[in-house]
Protein backbone atom coordinates (compact mmCIF):
# COMPACT_ATOMS: atom_id res chain seq x y z
CA UNK A 1 0.00 0.00 0.00
CA UNK A 2 2.72 2.31 0.84
CA UNK A 3 4.75 1.67 -2.63
CA UNK A 4 1.64 2.26 -5.04
CA UNK A 5 0.90 5.76 -3.11
CA UNK A 6 4.53 6.83 -3.29
CA UNK A 7 4.34 5.39 -7.03
CA UNK A 8 1.48 7.94 -7.00
CA UNK A 9 2.02 10.80 -5.58
CA UNK A 10 5.45 10.98 -7.15
CA UNK A 11 3.99 9.72 -10.68
CA UNK A 12 1.10 13.14 -10.16
CA UNK A 13 4.20 15.67 -8.94
CA UNK A 14 6.33 14.68 -12.12
CA UNK A 15 2.73 15.09 -14.29
CA UNK A 16 1.55 18.57 -12.80
CA UNK A 17 4.79 20.11 -13.52
CA UNK A 18 5.10 18.80 -17.26
CA UNK A 19 2.16 18.63 -18.39
CA UNK A 20 -0.27 19.97 -15.75
CA UNK A 21 0.92 23.13 -15.16
CA UNK A 22 1.87 23.92 -18.84
CA UNK A 23 -2.05 22.82 -19.73
CA UNK A 24 -3.58 24.73 -16.91
CA UNK A 25 -1.19 27.89 -17.98
CA UNK A 26 -2.84 27.65 -21.65
CA UNK A 27 -6.26 27.52 -20.27
CA UNK A 28 -6.12 30.28 -17.99
CA UNK A 29 -4.37 32.57 -20.87
CA UNK A 30 -6.99 31.54 -23.62
CA UNK A 31 -10.11 31.90 -20.48
CA UNK A 32 -8.47 34.80 -18.33
CA UNK A 33 -6.24 37.02 -20.88
CA UNK A 34 -4.48 40.19 -20.16
CA UNK A 35 -4.08 42.06 -23.57
CA UNK A 36 -1.28 44.16 -23.72
CA UNK A 37 -2.02 47.74 -24.46
CA UNK A 38 0.57 48.64 -26.89
CA UNK A 39 1.85 52.08 -28.21
CA UNK A 40 3.94 53.85 -30.69
CA UNK A 41 6.00 54.69 -27.89
CA UNK A 42 9.30 55.81 -29.36
CA UNK A 43 11.48 56.51 -25.85
CA UNK A 44 15.26 57.22 -25.52
CA UNK A 45 17.03 54.14 -24.95
CA UNK A 46 20.07 52.52 -23.61
CA UNK A 47 21.55 48.86 -24.82
CA UNK A 48 23.97 47.71 -22.80
CA UNK A 49 25.86 44.52 -23.56
CA UNK A 50 28.78 42.59 -21.48
CA UNK A 51 31.21 41.14 -24.02
CA UNK A 52 34.10 38.51 -23.09
CA UNK A 53 36.50 37.75 -26.01
CA UNK A 54 33.97 37.93 -28.75
CA UNK A 55 34.63 40.96 -30.53
CA UNK A 56 34.12 39.96 -33.74
CA UNK A 57 30.71 38.75 -33.40
CA UNK A 58 29.82 41.65 -31.06
CA UNK A 59 30.83 43.78 -34.55
CA UNK A 60 28.42 42.30 -36.29
CA UNK A 61 25.74 42.43 -33.35
CA UNK A 62 26.07 46.46 -33.49
CA UNK A 63 26.06 46.70 -37.32
CA UNK A 64 22.53 44.96 -37.27
CA UNK A 65 21.61 47.06 -33.88
CA UNK A 66 22.23 50.53 -36.18
CA UNK A 67 20.73 48.55 -39.28
CA UNK A 68 17.09 48.34 -37.23
CA UNK A 69 14.07 50.88 -37.70
CA UNK A 70 14.87 52.78 -34.42
CA UNK A 71 15.72 56.26 -34.81
CA UNK A 72 19.29 56.24 -33.92
CA UNK A 73 18.80 60.11 -32.08
CA UNK A 74 17.16 57.84 -29.60
CA UNK A 75 19.61 55.30 -29.00
CA UNK A 76 22.75 54.73 -27.50
CA UNK A 77 24.90 51.98 -26.89
CA UNK A 78 27.00 51.10 -23.84
CA UNK A 79 29.55 48.07 -23.89
CA UNK A 80 31.72 46.65 -21.19
CA UNK A 81 34.32 44.76 -22.50
CA UNK A 82 35.50 42.32 -19.72
CA UNK A 83 38.93 41.87 -19.34
CA UNK A 84 39.17 43.88 -22.88
CA UNK A 85 42.25 45.44 -24.40
CA UNK A 86 42.27 49.65 -25.73
CA UNK A 87 42.86 47.43 -29.29
CA UNK A 88 39.31 46.24 -28.94
CA UNK A 89 37.54 48.87 -28.20
CA UNK A 90 39.34 50.87 -31.51
CA UNK A 91 39.06 47.72 -33.51
CA UNK A 92 35.45 48.29 -32.56
CA UNK A 93 34.98 51.34 -33.47
CA UNK A 94 36.78 51.76 -36.80
CA UNK A 95 34.21 48.88 -37.88
CA UNK A 96 31.59 51.29 -36.96
CA UNK A 97 32.85 54.13 -38.74
CA UNK A 98 30.40 57.59 -38.17
CA UNK A 99 27.97 55.26 -35.77
CA UNK A 100 30.76 54.96 -33.51
CA UNK A 101 29.55 57.95 -31.91
CA UNK A 102 26.45 56.44 -30.66
CA UNK A 103 28.01 54.15 -28.55
CA UNK A 104 30.62 54.35 -25.44
CA UNK A 105 32.71 51.90 -24.74
CA UNK A 106 34.35 50.86 -21.05
CA UNK A 107 37.10 48.39 -20.77
CA UNK A 108 37.84 46.26 -18.21
CA UNK A 109 41.34 44.50 -17.96
CA UNK A 110 40.92 42.37 -15.11
CA UNK A 111 38.08 39.82 -15.61
CA UNK A 112 34.85 41.07 -13.40
CA UNK A 113 31.99 39.08 -14.34
CA UNK A 114 28.49 39.92 -16.31
CA UNK A 115 26.75 41.04 -13.46
CA UNK A 116 29.79 43.44 -12.27
CA UNK A 117 30.31 45.21 -15.64
CA UNK A 118 26.32 45.45 -16.27
CA UNK A 119 26.47 47.28 -12.96
CA UNK A 120 29.01 49.41 -14.36
CA UNK A 121 27.11 49.96 -17.66
CA UNK A 122 23.76 51.23 -16.11
CA UNK A 123 25.13 54.05 -13.40
CA UNK A 124 23.58 57.26 -14.21
CA UNK A 125 21.00 56.39 -16.57
CA UNK A 126 19.02 59.09 -17.59
CA UNK A 127 17.10 56.79 -20.39
CA UNK A 128 13.36 56.12 -20.35
CA UNK A 129 14.13 52.27 -21.29
CA UNK A 130 17.33 50.13 -20.85
CA UNK A 131 18.03 47.04 -23.43
CA UNK A 132 19.79 44.81 -22.15
CA UNK A 133 21.31 41.70 -25.19
CA UNK A 134 24.07 39.31 -25.15
CA UNK A 135 26.97 40.48 -27.54
CA UNK A 136 26.81 37.24 -30.16
CA UNK A 137 23.04 37.42 -31.13
CA UNK A 138 22.26 39.44 -34.15
CA UNK A 139 18.78 41.65 -34.72
CA UNK A 140 16.06 41.72 -36.98
CA UNK A 141 15.37 44.99 -37.88
CA UNK A 142 12.54 45.23 -36.66
CA UNK A 143 13.16 44.02 -32.79
CA UNK A 144 14.09 47.19 -30.97
CA UNK A 145 11.17 49.23 -32.07
CA UNK A 146 8.57 45.94 -31.36
CA UNK A 147 10.46 45.10 -28.02
CA UNK A 148 9.67 48.31 -26.88
CA UNK A 149 6.02 48.88 -28.15
CA UNK A 150 4.54 46.90 -24.64
CA UNK A 151 6.13 49.34 -22.64
CA UNK A 152 3.20 51.83 -23.81
CA UNK A 153 1.39 49.69 -21.31
CA UNK A 154 1.87 51.42 -17.87
CA UNK A 155 1.42 47.95 -16.35
CA UNK A 156 4.45 46.43 -18.56
CA UNK A 157 7.61 47.06 -16.53
CA UNK A 158 9.67 44.81 -18.74
CA UNK A 159 9.59 42.84 -22.05
CA UNK A 160 11.14 39.47 -23.24
CA UNK A 161 12.09 39.19 -26.58
CA UNK A 162 11.94 36.25 -29.16
CA UNK A 163 15.07 33.88 -29.60
CA UNK A 164 15.03 32.47 -33.14
CA UNK A 165 17.49 29.51 -34.08
CA UNK A 166 19.59 29.59 -37.34
CA UNK A 167 20.45 26.98 -39.47
CA UNK A 168 24.68 26.89 -40.38
CA UNK A 169 23.48 28.66 -44.57
CA UNK A 170 21.72 31.25 -41.92
CA UNK A 171 18.50 29.71 -42.36
CA UNK A 172 15.56 29.78 -39.61
CA UNK A 173 15.74 26.39 -38.33
CA UNK A 174 12.41 24.33 -38.54
CA UNK A 175 13.40 21.60 -36.08
CA UNK A 176 14.42 23.25 -32.89
CA UNK A 177 14.13 20.88 -29.81
CA UNK A 178 11.11 19.83 -28.78
CA UNK A 179 11.75 21.14 -25.40
CA UNK A 180 12.50 24.65 -26.67
CA UNK A 181 8.96 24.75 -28.91
CA UNK A 182 8.00 23.92 -25.02
CA UNK A 183 9.51 26.53 -23.52
CA UNK A 184 8.25 28.97 -25.50
CA UNK A 185 4.44 27.92 -25.11
CA UNK A 186 4.52 27.97 -21.46
CA UNK A 187 6.21 31.53 -21.77
CA UNK A 188 3.68 32.56 -24.30
CA UNK A 189 0.58 31.20 -22.11
CA UNK A 190 2.14 33.20 -18.95
CA UNK A 191 2.37 36.46 -20.21
CA UNK A 192 -0.67 36.57 -21.94
CA UNK A 193 -2.74 35.45 -18.35
CA UNK A 194 -0.48 37.88 -16.12
CA UNK A 195 4.01 38.03 -16.48
CA UNK A 196 6.55 35.68 -17.29
CA UNK A 197 8.99 34.56 -14.87
CA UNK A 198 12.29 35.47 -16.36
CA UNK A 199 13.41 36.64 -19.21
CA UNK A 200 15.46 36.12 -22.23
CA UNK A 201 18.79 37.13 -21.92
CA UNK A 202 19.54 37.63 -25.32
CA UNK A 203 17.07 40.48 -25.54
CA UNK A 204 14.68 41.91 -23.19
CA UNK A 205 13.79 45.81 -22.50
CA UNK A 206 13.04 47.31 -18.68
CA UNK A 207 11.60 51.05 -17.61
CA UNK A 208 15.05 52.66 -16.78
CA UNK A 209 13.54 53.46 -13.33
CA UNK A 210 13.39 49.99 -12.15
CA UNK A 211 17.06 48.95 -13.32
CA UNK A 212 19.15 48.18 -10.10
CA UNK A 213 22.38 46.93 -9.45
CA UNK A 214 22.71 42.97 -9.95
CA UNK A 215 24.34 40.98 -7.00
CA UNK A 216 28.06 40.41 -8.34
CA UNK A 217 27.79 36.33 -8.52
CA UNK A 218 23.90 36.28 -9.49
CA UNK A 219 24.46 33.70 -12.53
CA UNK A 220 20.82 34.15 -13.47
CA UNK A 221 20.90 38.37 -13.88
CA UNK A 222 18.19 37.68 -17.06
CA UNK A 223 15.88 36.98 -13.97
CA UNK A 224 16.82 38.90 -11.47
CA UNK A 225 16.78 42.25 -13.45
CA UNK A 226 13.81 41.92 -14.63
CA UNK A 227 12.07 40.92 -11.87
CA UNK A 228 12.08 44.28 -10.77
CA UNK A 229 9.40 44.52 -12.25
CA UNK A 230 7.27 42.36 -10.71
CA UNK A 231 8.79 43.45 -7.25
CA UNK A 232 7.09 46.85 -8.19
CA UNK A 233 3.51 45.16 -9.42
CA UNK A 234 4.17 45.27 -12.94
CA UNK A 235 4.21 42.84 -15.80
CA UNK A 236 7.04 40.92 -17.83
CA UNK A 237 5.83 40.06 -21.06
CA UNK A 238 6.85 37.70 -24.28
CA UNK A 239 6.92 39.83 -27.58
CA UNK A 240 7.77 37.54 -29.88
CA UNK A 241 7.71 40.03 -32.83
CA UNK A 242 11.17 40.93 -31.17
CA UNK A 243 12.90 38.76 -32.87
CA UNK A 244 17.05 38.04 -32.13
CA UNK A 245 19.01 35.34 -33.94
CA UNK A 246 21.37 32.52 -32.52
CA UNK A 247 23.16 29.54 -34.01
CA UNK A 248 22.11 26.35 -32.35
CA UNK A 249 25.33 24.66 -30.20
CA UNK A 250 26.75 22.35 -32.01
CA UNK A 251 28.70 20.44 -29.09
CA UNK A 252 26.21 18.59 -26.75
CA UNK A 253 28.50 18.51 -23.93
CA UNK A 254 28.41 22.45 -24.09
CA UNK A 255 24.59 22.87 -24.14
CA UNK A 256 24.53 20.31 -21.38
CA UNK A 257 27.15 22.62 -19.30
CA UNK A 258 23.83 25.33 -20.07
CA UNK A 259 21.02 23.63 -18.70
CA UNK A 260 23.58 22.73 -15.95
CA UNK A 261 24.29 26.10 -14.98
CA UNK A 262 20.82 27.71 -15.31
CA UNK A 263 19.49 25.35 -12.68
CA UNK A 264 22.42 26.05 -10.38
CA UNK A 265 20.75 29.84 -10.62
CA UNK A 266 17.43 28.59 -10.13
CA UNK A 267 18.68 27.47 -6.71
CA UNK A 268 21.05 30.49 -6.11
CA UNK A 269 17.58 32.93 -6.64
CA UNK A 270 15.83 31.45 -3.63
CA UNK A 271 19.38 31.83 -1.40
CA UNK A 272 19.89 35.46 -2.47
CA UNK A 273 16.48 36.78 -2.50
CA UNK A 274 13.14 34.97 -0.32
CA UNK A 275 11.07 37.10 -2.31
CA UNK A 276 11.02 34.65 -4.95
CA UNK A 277 9.25 32.08 -2.87
CA UNK A 278 7.74 34.63 -0.80
CA UNK A 279 3.06 34.57 -0.63
CA UNK A 280 4.13 38.46 -1.68
CA UNK A 281 5.70 37.36 -5.44
CA UNK A 282 2.90 38.03 -7.60
CA UNK A 283 4.04 34.67 -9.91
CA UNK A 284 4.56 33.01 -6.52
CA UNK A 285 2.98 29.80 -7.98
CA UNK A 286 4.21 30.05 -11.51
CA UNK A 287 7.49 30.74 -10.58
CA UNK A 288 7.26 27.42 -7.88
CA UNK A 289 5.59 25.70 -11.02
CA UNK A 290 7.63 26.47 -13.42
CA UNK A 291 10.87 26.74 -12.06
CA UNK A 292 11.54 25.12 -8.70
CA UNK A 293 9.35 22.12 -9.17
CA UNK A 294 11.44 20.98 -12.02
CA UNK A 295 14.67 20.84 -9.75
CA UNK A 296 12.60 17.96 -7.60
CA UNK A 297 11.26 15.52 -11.07
CA UNK A 298 14.44 13.31 -10.98
CA UNK A 299 13.87 12.40 -7.20
CA UNK A 300 10.44 12.00 -7.59
CA UNK A 301 10.85 9.97 -10.83
CA UNK A 302 13.40 7.61 -8.58
CA UNK A 303 10.94 7.36 -6.21
CA UNK A 304 8.16 6.28 -8.86
CA UNK A 305 10.45 3.84 -10.84
CA UNK A 306 11.41 1.62 -6.93
CA UNK A 307 7.86 2.11 -5.75
CA UNK A 308 6.13 0.99 -8.82
CA UNK A 309 8.56 -2.21 -8.54
CA UNK A 310 7.96 -2.85 -5.00
CA UNK A 311 4.32 -2.51 -5.34
CA UNK A 312 3.57 -6.16 -6.25
CA UNK A 313 0.26 -5.06 -8.29
CA UNK A 314 -0.38 -5.90 -12.29
CA UNK A 315 -0.78 -2.75 -12.78
CA UNK A 316 2.06 -1.30 -10.68
CA UNK A 317 4.12 -4.04 -12.35
CA UNK A 318 3.37 -3.31 -15.96
CA UNK A 319 3.53 0.39 -15.11
CA UNK A 320 7.77 -0.35 -14.13
CA UNK A 321 7.99 -1.89 -17.25
CA UNK A 322 6.40 0.96 -19.17
CA UNK A 323 8.98 3.24 -17.29
CA UNK A 324 11.99 0.80 -17.53
CA UNK A 325 11.05 0.94 -21.88
CA UNK A 326 11.30 4.59 -21.54
CA UNK A 327 14.39 5.24 -19.94
CA UNK A 328 16.36 2.74 -22.38
CA UNK A 329 15.43 4.80 -24.90
CA UNK A 330 17.13 7.85 -23.58
CA UNK A 331 20.19 5.96 -21.78
CA UNK A 332 21.18 3.63 -24.95
CA UNK A 333 21.53 7.06 -27.32
CA UNK A 334 23.19 9.07 -24.40
CA UNK A 335 25.75 5.93 -23.85
CA UNK A 336 26.45 5.53 -27.46
CA UNK A 337 26.86 9.35 -28.39
CA UNK A 338 23.76 10.14 -30.26
CA UNK A 339 21.19 12.02 -30.39
CA UNK A 340 18.06 11.53 -31.55
CA UNK A 341 15.63 12.49 -34.13
CA UNK A 342 11.82 13.38 -33.92
CA UNK A 343 9.40 11.73 -31.81
CA UNK A 344 12.50 9.64 -30.51
CA UNK A 345 14.01 12.89 -28.80
CA UNK A 346 10.99 13.01 -26.18
CA UNK A 347 12.75 10.48 -23.69
CA UNK A 348 16.64 11.50 -24.38
CA UNK A 349 15.51 15.27 -23.66
CA UNK A 350 13.25 14.75 -20.54
CA UNK A 351 15.86 12.30 -19.38
CA UNK A 352 18.81 14.89 -20.02
CA UNK A 353 17.28 17.67 -18.45
CA UNK A 354 16.50 15.51 -15.35
CA UNK A 355 20.31 14.38 -15.36
CA UNK A 356 20.84 18.48 -16.02
CA UNK A 357 18.98 19.28 -12.78
CA UNK A 358 20.68 16.68 -10.47
CA UNK A 359 24.54 17.72 -11.29
CA UNK A 360 22.98 21.25 -10.75
CA UNK A 361 22.15 20.35 -7.25
CA UNK A 362 25.27 18.73 -6.62
CA UNK A 363 27.15 21.52 -7.93
CA UNK A 364 25.65 23.78 -6.16
CA UNK A 365 26.03 22.51 -2.86
CA UNK A 366 29.57 21.88 -3.26
CA UNK A 367 29.72 25.76 -4.31
CA UNK A 368 31.32 24.17 -7.81
CA UNK A 369 29.78 27.30 -10.29
CA UNK A 370 31.16 30.58 -10.95
CA UNK A 371 29.54 33.47 -12.43
CA UNK A 372 32.57 34.04 -15.11
CA UNK A 373 31.09 31.67 -17.99
CA UNK A 374 33.38 30.12 -20.15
Amino acid sequence: MIAEVAMITSCLFVGYTYLGYPLLMCCLARIRPRPVKEGDFLPRITMVISCYREVEALIEKLKSVFASDYPLDRLEVRIGLDEGTQEEALRIRSALGDLSQNISIQVFAQRMGKPTVLNELTRDLSAEVVVFSDARQALAPSALRTLIRPLGDPSVGAVSGELVFLDDVGEVRGDIGLYWRYEKLIRDCESRFFSLTGATGALYAMRGSLVSDLPRDVILDDVYQPFNAIRAGKRIVFQREAVIYDRVAKDEWEEFQRKVRTLIGNFQLVALDPFFVSLKNPVFWQFLSHKLFRLFVPYAMVVCYVASALAGSLWAGLFFALQTAFYLLAVVPLSLGVVPRGRLSLPYTFFVMNLAAVVALVRYVRGDYSVKWR
